[in-house]
């Protein structure tokens, strides 16, 4: 069986155009289950429209976002999402320690809520689309790629900062 860890990092730097827009840029590297390293280019925006209106870049992505109170948001966002995992020793079919990588689109629509100083909670509903699910044996040799049809989703998150 071959490795299974990955390692991700990233550097970059912010300029401050104004109170109400940030733009940065970087490169961010992250090795891969036997596959050459992913350099990408880092671009991001941070820009508050106004004082409900907002948009940023997240990791892969963009989010806009509508504050209708204090403790109240709403956002729509998009972006790419790309995981690898590597197989199980003992599949059949050539899979054996092989590598799985899935790849898709995703947009979503949700809400923020924030009802406590540090404790946020977010629904989000969306789909993921352009999605390609690849298999690799062992040795790297590809041995099958599957297009998936758009497929929706549902999440909730609570997290508490302190």
């Amino acid at each position: 069986m071959g490795s299974s860890a990955t390692y991700r990092g990233f550097v970059s730097a912010t300029y401050k155009l104004s109170d109400s827009l940030s733009l940065s840029t970087g490169i961010g590297a992250s090795t891969r289950l036997q596959d050459d390293a992913l350099v990408l280019p880092l671009i991001g925006v941070e820009w508050q429209i106004n004082e409900q209106w907002r948009l940023e870049t997240t990791r892969l992505g963009v989010r806009g976002s509508y504050k209708a109170s204090d403790q109240l948001s709403v956002f729509a966002d998009g972006g790419f999402d790309f995981r690898e995992y590597r197989l199980k020793d003992n599949l059949p079919g050539g899979l054996g320690g092989g590598i799985m990588r899935d790849n898709a689109g995703v947009f979503g629509l949700g809400v923020q809520w924030k009802p406590a100083n540090g404790w946020t909670i977010e629904g989000v509903a969306g789909l993921t689309f352009a999605g390609e699910t690849r298999f690799d044996d062992a040795n790297g040799n590809r041995i099958r790629e599957v297009d998936s049809d758009p497929s929706p989703f549902i999440g909730l998150s609570d997290k508490w900062e302190f």
